[in-house]
């Protein structure tokens, strides 16, 4: 699945991303969960190793944190960049469709 954000920073497009993947799995029934990621800073902060310092991430930390209490075991593990590159088609995917949009309706 992919979505448009907007404009956002890389790192509050990585915590959407997580977002939107537990509700997904929250709603397919998931109930235990592990999570591949090649940002290194939110796999840490998720894990408790980093302190979220940037308001806007601590909120997006907080949703993170109760909807993983909602599984009964989770696990979240930095991968290299290359071993991620169907998140990054997904997302450039959905980067594409926005950005169409956007211009679609600004020459309404």
């Amino acid at each position: 699945m992919s979505r448009y954000l907007g404009r956002k920073t890389n790192n509050e497009a990585e915590y959407w991303a997580l977002l939107f993947g537990l509700r997904e799995a929250k709603r397919l029934g998931g109930r235990s969960i592990r999570i591949f990621t090649d940002s290194e800073l939110m796999e840490r902060q998720v894990n408790g190793l980093y302190r979220v310092k940037d308001v806007k991430l601590k909120i997006l930390h907080t949703s993170v944190t109760a909807l993983l209490r909602e599984f009964t075991s989770h696990a979240i593990v930095s991968i290299p960049r290359e071993e991620n590159r169907e998140a990054d088609r997904l997302a450039n995917q959905a980067i594409r469709r926005g950005t169409a949009r956007r211009s679609e309706k600004g020459r309404s």
